[in-house]
């Protein structure tokens, strides 16, 4: 299949005659890795802005493991009634499918990133989900 998705790639060529000449792209990265059990992730408390009608929630992680070129914060179980704000895409090749994600880039070894995730709620539920770490490869 032919993918312009995050690397590594394969590149494979073929010549026919003098003049014809065809290229395949293949992305050798696989399903994204569970790396949560290699980062401390730290949330702190969600507050509400009555400004931007949002919950704010910033989050911290802590590269324990060896550096990760690519990451991504998954909200997996989230409660009914709320939604990430503007998140990167869903998990569509990482279990469970269908979980929003906010990329968050690389993280070396021994390295942090913190960033805020928002969520936007209809009614009065309270804000669960259960939080975990992609490294790079397909979400």
């Amino acid at each position: 299949a032919n993918s312009t998705a995050g690397g590594p790639y394969n590149v494979a060529a073929t010549a026919t005659g003098l003049t014809t000449v065809n290229f395949s792209l293949t992305n050798t990265a696989g399903t994204a890795p569970d790396v949560t059990a290699q980062l401390i992730i730290t949330q702190g408390a969600p507050a509400f802005s009555r400004a931007t009608g949002r919950f704010s929630q910033t989050i911290t992680m802590v590269n324990n493991g060896a550096a990760l070129t690519s990451s991504a914060y998954v909200v997996d179980n989230l409660a009914a009634g709320f939604a990430v704000f503007s998140p990167s895409g869903f998990t569509s090749a990482a279990t469970p499918a269908g979980s929003p994600y906010v990329e968050v880039g690389p993280i070396g070894a021994g390295g942090s990133v913190t960033f805020v995730v928002q969520f936007t709620r209809v009614g009065t539920p309270a804000l669960t989900y259960t939080g975990r770490a992609l490294g790079a490869g397909s979400r």
